[in-house]
């Protein structure tokens, strides 16, 4: 069975938080890659997560300016998102 205490505290981790960081860093990386007129940063953030719905060490990319139309904005960020989950980038 899951110890539910620990997995919280490695989920509150700032170890994990700095995973999260990295793995969105990749995604803005690849963001300015592939949408050179837009911006795209990341960022450390608290989410949600777990059964309880508790605070966990997270991270985003966040779109600061859009770049190309919307259309392309969006491809642009189902690339980021999977390259983020692929570890490219």
């Amino acid at each position: 069975m899951a110890d539910d205490r620990g997995l919280r505290e490695l989920g509150q981790s700032s170890a994990l938080g700095d995973l999260a960081l990295q793995a969105a860093q990749r995604g803005a990386a690849l963001g300015r890659q592939y949408d050179p007129k837009g911006e795209y940063t990341a960022e450390k953030r608290t989410v949600k997560a777990g059964w309880k719905h508790e605070d966990r060490a997270g991270a985003a990319v966040v779109q600061v300016k859009p770049g190309s139309g919307d259309a392309i904005r969006r491809m642009v960020m189902v690339d980021v998102l999977m390259g983020m989950e692929s570890g490219r980038g």
